[in-house]
C-alpha cells in the first residue's frame, strides 16, 4: 500500500539509503501511519548537499571536523559559516553552514 498524505502522523518508519547512480540515491521508506496501515515508498533522490545547523559557539573548522567524522567532505564545497540572527531559548545564537557537491 502506498502512504496516503491525509494521514499526517507516521507512528513507525525506517529510512534506507540504497545504491548511488551519479548524484542520485535510491531512498526507501517503510512504516505505519496513524491508522496502523503499512506504507512503502521508494524513489531515486538527488543528493544536493548537507545543511548543518550550529551555534555561535561553533566555527567553520569545528563543523568541518565533526562532519568529517561521518562523511568524506573532500568532494564537497563548503559555504561560509553564517550567524542567522535567530537565538535558541538559552540565548545562544543560531548559525548555519552548507556543503554542496563540487561541480
Amino acid at each position: 500500500m502506498t502512504y496516503v498524505y491525509d494521514h499526517n502522523l507516521i507512528t513507525q518508519a525506517t529510512v534506507e539509503i540504497g545504491s548511488r547512480r551519479l548524484n542520485k540515491f535510491r531512498v526507501s521508506v517503510t512504516g505505519k501511519d496513524d491508522e496502523g496501515q503499512s506504507f512503502d515508498i521508494s524513489a531515486p533522490l538527488p543528493f544536493e548537499g548537507v545543511h548543518v545547523s550550529a551555534s555561535d559557539r561553533d566555527s567553520a573548522a569545528i563543523i568541518k571536523a565533526r562532519l568529517s567524522e561521518v562523511l568524506d567532505i573532500s568532494n564537497l564545497s563548503a559555504s561560509r559559516f553564517t550567524l542567522d540572527g535567530n537565538k535558541y531559548n538559552s540565548g545562544v545564537e543560531m548559525a548555519t553552514m552548507s556543503f554542496k557537491p563540487r561541480t
